[in-house]
């Protein structure tokens, strides 16, 4: 008994569901600590903003006297004193007339600032207005010398170092969550992989089994679930094992029942179909018309009585592969005009017209001609029984690359749908074949397409109900028959 190729183990799917939850953690605290970081500076901002207007007023305060006196040098003294304050960026100071004295570190919040409109009219009002900029605080304040206007100042702060701050808090927390996402990552590879590899033994398994390998068996290792799948695949696969051995027995045992009673049936039938041929002759012309006659019935019946017996008979041996084919090579226009010539006075009794199509050239084919005979009038047979009077009846065949194309189209009766699939069962007729009172047993078409298998071709068939029948047979040219019997298997 052979086993399918399924790691032994034993998997908790909590590592999978710990893995899983790590991950969802790290995830959301990524996203808390992004939210109070962001609100955190929006606060820093904010306490930036009020200490620069109270910084503003201080130095307002401080340089009122030497703005007033004119003292450009203690003014810029004062100016670089204040310049080291935590978080500020730059200080410009301003005269009444918006010329700029003091320019510390002139940037673009500050270049092209001198007689500039917004700050004259902040300078002129008299009162400090402060704002944010992007990540920048300004502020830009009066500066008084009693209750005359002598200049203004204006400072810029920065979230420099929060920023520091927070993209070094960004980086350590997307160390920690790098780590943690590839730990799980790596947990829920290992696990789903461990997982896989036999849902995917089991799947093989079951190819297998439908492939014909009525020993394949898994191994019943792993979780219980797991477990519990494989003895209930191996389980299946034992009943099918036995009942395709039950099947084969029973087919067996069929087939040798009707080897035999064949066999007993041929040897008195052909007893009597001698001695009705020697009366048919009717040397002594004691026997009247009338009793001819229904000898000519009795023929007829023990002839189609001898076709049936031969017919179970080769199914027999189809079945037990004693089967076998006597090729030869020759042309397959020769045995269609044959079959035709043989039809001729069927097809004429019901007024049928057959149209024959041969190709113009060679059309060799290494089969057994008496079986070519056999399958090709089991099917004309058929097309021309299932049509009605005065239809009309194709049988075509042509050479398509390396093989032979016989088709036999028909405006018969037509056949079910859901008959098409069983149309090549033994024994099997469609049902308004069985009701149309034309004799039958349902073994024509299935002989038929065996034989043509067995010559590495195939037989199709499309119909419509009340519309007609088309069976098309595709058999390989001689030389190809190798390659067809191995597309056949």
């Amino acid at each position: 008994m052979k086993r399918a190729n399924e790691p032994k183990f034993a998997v908790s799917t909590r590592w999978l569901l710990a893995s899983t939850l790590v991950s969802i953690i790290v995830a959301l605290v990524a996203v808390f600590a992004w939210r109070d970081i962001t609100d955190q500076r929006s606060n820093y901002l904010a306490i930036q903003e009020e200490r620069g207007v109270r910084l503003a007023a201080s130095i307002a305060a401080v340089m009122a006297d030497e703005l007033y006196n004119g003292d450009v040098a203690q003014v810029r003294e004062v100016a670089l004193i204040f310049r080291e304050q935590e978080g500020l960026r730059s200080i410009e100071v301003f005269g009444a007339e918006g010329d700029l004295i003091v320019g510390a570190d002139i940037d673009r919040y500050l270049t092209g600032s001198v007689g500039d409109p917004e700050t004259m009219a902040v300078i002129a009002g008299g009162r400090p207005v402060s704002g944010r900029e992007g990540s920048l605080v300004v502020v830009t304040h009066p500066v008084l010398a009693g209750r005359q206007l002598v200049g203004g100042v204006r400072l810029v702060f920065d979230d420099a170092r929060f920023r520091e701050f927070s993209a070094r808090i960004y980086r350590e927390l997307a160390i920690w969550a790098a780590g943690f996402l590839a730990v799980g990552v790596a947990v829920s590879l290992i696990v789903a992989s461990r997982f896989t590899k036999p849902v995917r033994a089991l799947a093989a398994a079951s190819t297998a089994l439908a492939d014909g390998d009525q020993d394949i068996r898994v191994e019943g290792s792993g979780t219980s679930e797991l477990r519990e799948l494989g003895s209930a695949f191996n389980a299946m696969a034992e009943k099918l094992d036995t009942s395709r051995k039950e099947v084969a027995s029973a087919n067996a045992a069929q087939t040798q029942f009707f080897a035999s009673v064949s066999h007993e049936l041929r040897t008195p039938l052909t007893s009597a179909i001698s001695f009705a041929d020697m009366l048919s002759h009717n040397k002594g012309h004691n026997l009247t018309k009338r009793q001819l006659s229904h000898l000519d019935v009795i023929r007829r019946n023990q002839q189609q009585l001898a076709r049936l017996i031969n017919d179970v008979l080769d199914i027999g041996r189809m079945q037990a592969g004693t089967f076998k084919l006597s090729r030869t090579e020759f042309d397959i226009k020769d045995v269609v005009s044959e079959i035709v010539e043989n039809f001729r006075p069927m097809i004429g009794a019901k007024r049928q017209d057959l149209r024959v199509t041969l190709p113009g050239g060679e059309a060799r084919v290494n089969a057994d001609r008496a079986r070519m005979v056999q399958s090709l009038s089991n099917i004309l047979s058929n097309a021309s029984k299932y049509s009605f009077e005065r239809t009309l009846i194709k049988l075509e065949a042509t050479v398509a690359g390396r093989t032979v194309v016989i088709q036999v189209e028909d405006q018969g009766i037509g056949i079910p749908v859901a008959d098409l699939q069983r149309l090549f069962t033994p024994f099997f007729r469609a049902k308004n074949a069985a009701n149309s009172g034309a004799p039958g047993t349902g073994l024509g078409l299935h002989i038929a397409r065996s034989l043509i298998l067995q010559h590495g071709g195939d037989v199709n068939v499309t119909s419509r109900l009340g519309g007609g029948t088309t069976v098309r047979i595709t058999l390989p040219l001689a030389g190809d028959e190798a390659r067809g019997n191995a597309k056949a298997a």
